[in-house]
Parts: structure tokens; C-alpha cells; sequence
């Protein structure tokens, strides 16, 4: 006989051989194993993604903060854990406002050619930039208008509009099992 778990008030005994104990042992590994996953997923970036489709579209660890002079108004903020994220608001010529979240990478398409004029980032070009699923606006593209000297590459990022994305985990928690009904 070999005890499987015990503790004061529950222990189950059985063989080793058995097809009970096999089964036990089975689903405490796989306990363990969720419970670990769950651990090693809340250490991982977390997913911004469209509000309109569920795409993934960025990362929090590729946020950036990249201020802007001609922001109307700028506030710190938390995105998923990370402190102090800069979101600026933003008016365009049409009279339309945005607040922007600013990030290295993003998983977007290119809508238009470069536009200089009308920046929100002095030095930058920006490009319209859409959701590869469903296309609605994600924001813009800015690219740097000279190369870096040294390198002789552009600097660019990532102007997303934060009404536009949505949190992976807050998504993941409007899914919920139907209620079950006793009768």
C-alpha cells in the first residue's frame, strides 16, 4: 500500500499498480502543471488587441515613452502593469481627438504613404496605420525624417489609439461558462 495524499481528515491507499493511483497521479500533474502555466503567463508581455476584432496588435513590454510638445494634454498611466505609461491627446485638423499610446512594434498594416505635414511629432512623418483582420484605424506610423547618423537608419514607432485596443486579460474575462439551471 502506498498513501497517494494524506492529511488529517483524507488520505487515499491504494496499490501502486493500480489503474487509481495511475489516474491520480495523472490528474495532480496536470494540476501542477496548469498552476505553473497560470505562474509563467503573468510574467509574460501582456496583449493589447483590437477592440473591433480580437487581433493581436502589441505587446506591453513595446511600449515607449516618446512625449510630444504638441500633445494637448499628457497623463502617466498603468497599461497592464506597467507604471507610468505616457497617454497624450491628440487633435487633428478635422477637429477629431485621440489619446495615443506610443510603442516600438506592432502587429499593423500600412494604409497610406507618409505624410509630413500636420505631424504631431516634430522631425516624423506619419502613415496611416490599420488592423491586418478587419482593417478599422489602429493609428499611425511615424518615421523620423533623416537617417540616423551613425547607423543610417530611421527612427520610427508606433502611435496606437488607446480607445482602439483592448486589454488580452480583460477580453479573456467577458468569456464566461452559461449559467446552469437547477430544477
Amino acid at each position: 500500500m502506498v498513501v497517494l495524499l494524506g492529511s488529517p481528515d483524507f488520505s487515499i491507499e491504494t496499490s501502486v499498480h493500480s489503474p487509481v493511483a495511475f489516474a491520480y497521479s495523472l490528474s495532480i500533474l496536470y494540476l501542477v502543471s496548469s498552476f505553473i502555466s497560470v505562474l509563467s503567463d503573468g510574467l509574460q508581455a501582456s496583449h493589447l488587441i483590437c477592440r473591433q476584432c480580437g487581433h493581436e496588435v502589441a505587446h506591453t513590454d513595446d511600449l515607449v515613452h516618446i512625449p510630444s510638445s504638441l500633445a494637448l494634454r499628457q497623463r502617466n498611466d498603468t497599461i497592464q502593469s506597467k507604471d507610468k505609461t505616457i497617454v497624450q491627446l491628440f487633435q487633428n485638423p478635422e477637429g477629431k481627438y485621440f489619446e495615443v499610446i506610443t510603442f516600438s512594434k506592432a502587429e499593423v498594416l500600412k494604409a497610406d504613404k507618409p505624410h509630413k505635414e500636420d505631424t504631431w511629432f516634430p522631425g516624423f512623418s506619419w502613415s496611416i496605420i490599420i488592423c491586418p483582420t478587419c482593417g478599422v484605424h489602429m493609428g499611425w506610423f511615424f518615421e523620423s525624417f533623416d537617417s540616423d547618423y551613425h547607423t543610417g537608419e530611421k527612427k520610427s514607432f508606433y502611435g496606437l489609439i488607446l480607445s482602439h485596443l483592448v486589454h488580452q486579460e480583460y477580453a479573456d474575462s467577458l468569456i464566461i461558462a452559461p449559467k446552469s439551471y437547477v430544477s
